[in-house]
């Protein structure tokens, strides 16, 4: 059975996918009556004008997800967040937002059973493709051979903080330590940690801790590790865009203070970099350093930077 304004929804979806001016409560009912009803196909992306009205709308959504008992069903809900707005004068987003939205991406490209709520800031946000998402995985698996020193760089690269005190309690979502033969990373998107045990430089087993009191809950062949953050940048890359940065400014300034502003733009997009961050003045930027448009739509946030500083 569908209620009467979800087969009115329905019947609007069938014409062109897309809606304006409804309740939210009314919208949120009905996606999750015609899901129900394996009325609707997945993917689904809902976009929201504000940031408020997105987090609102999940709300409703998970009310009458779990209502319907889509919870235990093998369609996924998530909400692809935005930046804080003082992230435009400078501050750096929350590692929590960054990782959600790789996750979501993730899960968005491997699981067609799902539905994104996301504002329209949100949406327009650059991001990771897929394939970049893939490419940049860390793939483990038994039997191979890893050096640690390169295994801890690899996770640092992809934006695992290193946790040094060996304390189980303390390990959060997005960090990993090691500490002799025994490496615990915590993937951005699982709930559990998990706990990478070697021989030498082999690798005997990858098991699944409980993350109350990490003890194994299953064992896996293989295993992949998803980025956390969504710019990943060679620090080569990095610094030869800092080169033609300062190339840039010697060419187009001449003032003291215009060259002191120029410079102090260029540090912090090395910081944002750095950090993961790929934000639209960056683009600006660097397309108007380097005359190109900002970015092709098929083209990774990655390539795109990488073939830039070349």
């Amino acid at each position: 059975m569908i209620p009467p304004f979800a087969q009115n929804l329905h019947r609007l979806l069938q014409k062109n996918r897309s809606w304006s001016n409804l309740n939210r409560s009314a919208v949120a009912a009905s996606i999750v009556s015609l899901i129900y009803e394996n009325v609707l196909d997945g993917p689904i992306w809902i976009v929201t004008p504000s940031e408020k009205e997105c987090q609102l709308l999940f709300q409703d959504l998970e009310t009458w997800w779990f209502q319907q008992g889509l919870g235990g069903s093998d369609w996924n809900l998530l909400h692809f967040p935005a930046d804080d707005v003082q992230v435009l004068y400078g501050l750096c987003p929350t590692q929590k937002d960054t990782q959600q939205r790789v996750t979501t991406l993730h899960l968005l490209h491997t699981h067609s059973k799902s539905v994104i709520v996301s504002s329209l800031f949100a949406a327009l946000h650059f991001s990771l493709t897929p394939e970049t998402i893939q490419g940049y995985s860390l793939h483990l698996e038994i039997g191979e051979d890893y050096d640690f020193e390169n295994l801890c760089q690899k996770l640092v690269h992809l934006g695992y903080e290193r946790y040094n005190v060996f304390d189980k309690q303390d390990l959060h979502c997005g960090q990993f330590e090691q500490r002799g033969e025994l490496v615990r990373v915590w993937p951005i998107d699982k709930k559990n940690p998990v706990q990478l045990h070697f021989f030498d430089t082999e690798l005997e087993s990858i098991e699944t801790l409980n993350s109350r009191n990490f003890l194994p809950i299953s064992e896996h062949v293989s295993f992949d590790v998803l980025p956390a953050k969504e710019c990943i940048i060679d620090p080569s890359s990095i610094q030869h865009l800092s080169q033609k940065i300062i190339s840039h400014i010697r060419e187009i300034s001449k003032d003291r203070t215009e060259i002191n502003q120029h410079r102090a733009k260029r540090k912090r997009i090395l910081e944002e970099l750095q950090n993961g961050i790929a934000s639209t003045t960056i683009f600006t930027t660097i397309s108007i350093i380097f005359e190109i448009r900002i970015i092709d739509r098929n083209c990774s946030i990655i390539r795109c930077l990488n073939c830039w500083t070349m």
